[in-house]
């Protein structure tokens, strides 16, 4: 119509805004948390309006609120003191480097590697005591590789001994892997009734650090004889990969072993040698410590079952076996965190293997936490997702020739160059996943804490470790829950027996975002020194007495406004734009050279540049950051616009953030993300959910999808096969969490984690599964953008411009004079009815001011001329 562009933007845009630091969810003003976690979290509530007041020891996310319980009334975590840890934790860095600490208690999180890469070689060594007489003996022999990588943004330091340890985890009556073949007695390799071989023998890696997301892998690097009957704790060195000699099968732990066997004795006259357990399943957590005792990691519950033993069987004669005198691998198990990359179908899965089975295809950085202390196997999962699990058994990978002594290709494979982020990277391949920010201004920035938890522990594998913030929809609830009772099961090793046990699982980022968004803030104002917020955009008030009230946790808020507050609810596009081309012009640490474009950074420590466009792939996607181009900025604009048409008007900051509750049948794109996200992804600025937009250079989106399948009425099974017979049974018929066919009786799946099961075979709800590459440091998250505005949006405007027209008339009605005046008019924190302080809330306030609220003040006024109109 001929407007101005200033014009446009009439009712969309000032330069007068002033925002109150209100609780717009639950009433009152909010809480600063700078006051709260740079000194000692106090021991009582002061403000029992406030359910998840911080507390020493208590929960962030409610119990109890106003005296009934909530979903979370039985989680034990995370707690406030967890959150004032990382709140210190650049202040604890020794020399810049961030040291290893272990788990003090089942409720808090460690500081410790990430165990990338975890194999276990059995084989056997055998030996000919008398050739004439075809005696011989054999001792079985086993080999471990570990790969550890620093998730962090600083140097990762131990400063004493990390232990490794296989601890076995199988039932009762189940005896655990062994040597087996035709042998009359079978010496075992994971057991705690009897001597094996790796029964209380402790892995250990000497003092040393990473590098801001390196990884390293460790094995033996000499022989280790275990004697007859040995129960005893052994410690075994490990070394790093590329000095360990790692093609020498001779450096294992071998357990001796007094049976002597006669060949004219066994069935078919010949040594028959194979690996495999005599019932069921063979199950094994790995633990890493700290010195002997500080836990870091506990992965939980990896299956060592070869049913399918024949494919590892080795037929030897006694001539053969008296030149056959190094030990001969029989089977590696490897278990490698599930990462995007095309490479797992081409060179990790059998042939008729299925992408998604094994957990080969997982959004492993937006659904897992991989700093959790403690991962566990959920619902009917083979193995603890997310990772992806390979048995190694045939003589090509595994060599027998004479005279023994070779691990084989597959124990080497990727460890020599090790790769860590993405599967297909070769060489140099870091991820800084976590940054330790040395000061606050946004409570996203507590995306990179450890805020994971749930009935049982503190510092869980199955929620995301990016979780304050953020709002994909978790695989482990219905879309329209919060949380959700389900049956996570444990075979007994009795034929298809299992133990149930019911786990409640949690969509922590929307419990979090509800529990911290509205009702708490980051004030930055100095502990000492000068009360003035280093965050600039907060602006400090007169009333009362700055100095002491200020740094009052309670008071803050009503003695700060934010300059330039942003309403969520705007539907214009070029406001959008604008306020997030605010991030424009600022200089990352890691850029080559000043930059325009709106940078939105994991962390303000990623060591790689950003690129123009985002590989997906290399450095700039695992140690780089995210800046957006002004087009990319005008198309998140109008998609956020769109969003806010869908799903609005937010009532508060985390209806904002928060994806809706709804089913997936109803509701699929509401209840797949909050709505920033969805605005994010379907601008093209990541994947879209159809794939049909792509930000990324090297990724394809059919290649990078989760493909997790339903097969013959139920999860399909991570090992596939024709086998139906002893299937467990599902906790609910009409619910199946066991696969119906698999091979050789293992009908374990990790599809069985997704809730919603219409997303394992409905047409339109697979795609719900989304990508693989899903919350990697390169892939923008409505978190990573919360970080930069986080300060400054607000759910209600507290500062209106308001213009007024008047005229004359004369007697024949005639025009005779106009007028036109403006007001700025300001929402102050202060109420109508004065009894009421402004940090007053609920119930203790007066009908008036119930009824009315704060006070409004004029804070401009002017005439204007009719140009300005």
């Amino acid at each position: 119509n001929g407007a101005s562009p200033l014009q446009g933007v009439y009712h969309a845009a000032t330069t007068d805004s002033k925002g109150l630091q209100t609780d717009s969810l639950s009433g009152g003003m909010k809480i600063d948390l700078t006051t709260l976690l740079s000194g000692n979290l106090p021991s009582t509530n002061p403000l029992p309006a406030v359910p998840n007041y911080p507390v020493t020891g208590s929960n962030i996310i409610p119990k109890q609120v106003n005296g009934g319980n909530t979903v979370a009334s039985l989680m034990k975590a995370p707690t406030w003191d967890i959150m004032k840890d990382f709140y210190d934790r650049s202040k604890q860095l020794e020399n810049g480097s961030l040291v290893v600490k272990g788990a003090s208690s089942d409720f808090t999180p460690a500081i410790a590697p990430v165990i990338t890469d975890f194999r276990v070689l059995m084989g056997v060594r055998m030996k000919v005591t008398n050739l004439a007489a075809e005696k011989f003996t054999v001792f079985p022999c086993g080999k471990i590789a570990i790969a550890i990588a620093n998730p962090y943004s600083y140097p990762l330091r131990w400063k004493d001994d990390l232990e490794v340890e296989l601890v076995n985890q199988s039932p009762g009556s189940a005896s655990p892997s062994r040597i087996w073949g035709n042998l009359t007695t079978k010496p075992p390799f994971i057991s705690t009734r009897e001597a094996a071989v790796f029964n209380k023998t402790v892995f250990r890696i000497s003092p040393a650090s990473l590098a801001p997301g390196e990884v390293r892998a460790y094995t033996m690097a000499g022989p280790v004889k275990r004697p007859v009957g040995s129960m005893s704790r052994i410690v075994v060195d490990l070394s790093a990969f590329g000095s360990s000699n790692p093609d020498d099968f001779n450096n294992c732990v071998e357990l001796n072993n007094a049976t002597e066997y006669v060949v004219s004795a066994l069935k078919n006259k010949r040594i028959e040698l194979d690996v495999r357990e005599n019932n069921q399943t063979t199950i094994a957590a790995v633990e890493l410590r700290l010195g002997g005792a500080g836990l870091l990691r506990r992965i939980e519950r990896f299956e060592f079952d070869n049913g399918y033993f024949r494919a590892t069987q080795r037929i030897f004669s006694i001539a053969d076996a008296s030149q056959i005198t190094q030990p001969v691998p029989l089977a590696l198990y490897s278990f490698q965190i599930s990462q995007p990359g095309g490479e797992y179908k081409r060179d990790h899965l059998p042939a008729t293997a299925e992408m998604g089975q094994r957990g080969s295809t997982l959004r492993t950085f937006a659904d897992f936490n991989l700093q959790a202390t403690r991962v566990r196997k959920p619902i009917a999962s083979y193995n603890p997702p997310p990772y992806f699990s390979e048995v190694a058994n045939s003589p090509s990978l595994l060599p027998a020739d004479q005279p023994g002594g070779k691990t084989g290709a597959a124990f080497r494979k990727n460890l020599a160059i090790l790769r860590w982020g993405r599967s297909q990277v070769i060489g140099g391949g870091k991820a800084i996943l976590f940054s330790v920010p040395s000061q606050f201004s946004t409570l996203a920035q507590m995306q990179h804490a450890d805020l994971t938890g749930d009935d049982q522990h503190a510092s869980v594998g199955h929620q995301p470790g990016n979780a304050v913030g953020n709002s994909y929809a978790s695989p482990f609830v219905k879309r329209n829950l919060t949380a959700q009772s389900r049956v996570s099961y444990e075979l007994t090793g009795t034929g298809a027996g299992t133990t149930n046990t019911t786990t409640t699982y949690y969509d922590i980022s929307h419990l979090l975002n509800t529990s911290l968004l509205d009702t708490y803030f980051f004030s930055t104002i100095p502990r000492t020194g000068t009360p003035v917020p280093e965050n600039p955009t907060l602006l400090t008030l007169e009333a009362g007495n700055s100095t002491t009230d200020i740094k009052d946790p309670l008071i803050a808020a009503s003695r700060l406004m934010v300059d330039g507050a942003f309403n969520v609810n705007s539907t214009d596009k070029n406001a959008w734009k604008a306020f997030l081309a605010s991030a424009k012009h600022f200089n990352h640490t890691a850029g080559a050279v000043t930059q325009t474009d709106a940078a939105f950074p994991r962390g303000l420590e990623q060591t790689s540049p950003s690129a123009d466009q985002p590989t997906g792939e290399e450095a700039d996607s695992f140690t780089g950051y995210r800046r957006l181009t002004d087009s990319q900025l005008d198309v998140i604009a109008l998609e956020i616009s769109k969003q806010v048409r869908l799903r609005g008007p937010f009532v508060s900051i985390s209806h904002f953030a928060n994806r809706a509750l709804a089913t997936i049948n109803t509701q699929p794109a509401l209840s797949r993300s909050g709505a920033l996200q969805s605005a994010i992804d379907e601008s093209g600025a990541n994947i879209s959910f159809k794939g049909l937009k792509n930000g990324f250079s090297e990724i394809s989106p059919s290649e990078d999808a989760v493909t997790l399948r339903w097969k013959n009425n139920g999860p399909s099974a991570d090992y596939e096969g024709s086998d139906t017979q002893n299937r467990p049974a599902d906790a609910d018929s009409s619910h199946p969490d066991w696969a119906y066919t698999s091979l050789d009786n293992n009908f374990g799946t990790v599809a069985s984690i997704v809730a919603d099961q219409e997303m394992l075979k409905d047409a339109t709800s697979i795609p719900e599964q989304g990508f693989r590459s899903t919350g990697i440091p390169g892939w923008l998250t409505q978190a990573d953008v919360f970080q930069v505005i986080g300060a400054s949006i607000t759910a209600r405007s507290d500062t209106f411009r308001v213009r007024a027209y008047g005229e004359a008339i004369d007697a024949s009605g005639k025009t005779i004079a106009k007028a036109w005046c403006e007001a700025v008019v300001q929402r102050t924190p202060s109420y109508i009815d004065p009894t009421n302080t402004p940090t007053a809330r609920g119930a203790q306030l007066s009908q008036l001011n119930k009824t009315h609220g704060r006070k409004y003040q004029i804070a401009s006024f002017r005439w204007l001329s009719p140009q300005e109109i």
